[in-house]
């Protein structure tokens, strides 16, 4: 192949092909960011790459309310947290470590860079995140990605997450997805509801979609108390479950219309996962 440049022309000839192309003069393309980084530190790859795959599925795509359209990330002295959400569900991750140098630096992170980020780890180990006022840096050594940061404030999540939850469902992560992903084929094309009938020891999941059909599902699992039905978008319980790493998974409830707390049962001492799924009226 021979390539040819004459000034913004460039001509590209490999056997009997021909093409000439139109370019642009280089000083016209984008100056990377130069601003004094106010905080740096390091993390592994391992480990950021999770926070972002257990709270990136809740980012919002709702573009007049750009704050909710990033992961926000919240670093105090003790622990680095991740945090999104779209209104109808709430993913949140906690890390215990130590974090002084940035302590106090909270950011909203889009989810574009993130996944750039991450098509990048390959075998890296580690990761050197620096912090500017409006641009966050990930230095991967032979790789390095700028974003801009997209400005709040994030609302206050802390004011929507249940402290009344108390009854308390465990289930099998494994056979809660599968029944879900088997019941949800006949689910609303617009609603996704599953219902689910909360035994003592018994969980159904069902749906009834006029003019689509019906199915029914039951697994066991344990309920300490009285019988309730609840109904969930199928999707959003989804990417919730398949978020979740233990084999067990715990769901806090206290009514049928108030949000529902996911939490994978155990898992390593130095995470703290959980998050939140907004309940869909039940049809009559």
């Amino acid at each position: 192949m021979e390539i040819v440049v004459d000034g913004d022309k460039v001509s590209v000839k490999c056997r009997k092909s021909r093409f000439r192309m139109v370019g642009k003069n280089a000083d016209e393309f984008p100056k990377l960011p130069e601003q004094k980084p106010l905080a740096t530190f390091s993390m592994e790859t391992k480990t950021i790459n999770d926070m972002i795959l257990k709270t990136i599925y809740a980012v919002s795509n709702d573009l007049t309310r750009p704050a909710l359209c990033g992961v926000l990330w919240e670093v105090k002295k003790d622990d680095f947290t991740m945090v999104a959400t779209d209104g109808h569900r709430l993913s949140k991750i906690v890390r215990s470590g130590d974090y002084t140098a940035v302590e106090g630096k909270d950011f909203i992170v889009s989810p574009k860079a993130l996944n750039i980020l991450r098509s990048l780890f390959d075998d890296k180990k580690e990761v050197k995140i620096s912090l500017a006022e409006n641009h966050v840096t990930f230095d991967l050594e032979d790789s390095i990605v700028y974003s801009r940061l997209l400005e709040g404030p994030f609302p206050d999540y802390t004011q929507v997450i249940p402290k009344q939850n108390e009854k308390e469902l465990v289930v099998s992560r494994e056979e809660f997805t599968d029944a879900c992903r088997r019941v949800a084929i006949l689910s609303s094309v617009i609603t996704h509801q599953v219902k689910l009938a909360v035994g003592k020891d018994t969980l159904t999941v069902s749906v009834n979609t006029p003019d689509v059909g019906e199915a029914v599902e039951e697994i066991p699992c344990s309920f300490g108390s009285e019988p309730m039905d609840i109904g969930y978008n199928a999707r959003y319980l989804l990417d919730i479950l398949k978020t979740m790493d233990t084999d067990d998974v715990t769901i806090l409830l206290d009514r049928n219309d108030t949000a529902g707390m996911l939490l994978p049962v155990g898992g390593p001492d130095d995470i703290q996962y959980h998050c939140l799924l907004m309940p869909l009226r039940l049809n009559d």
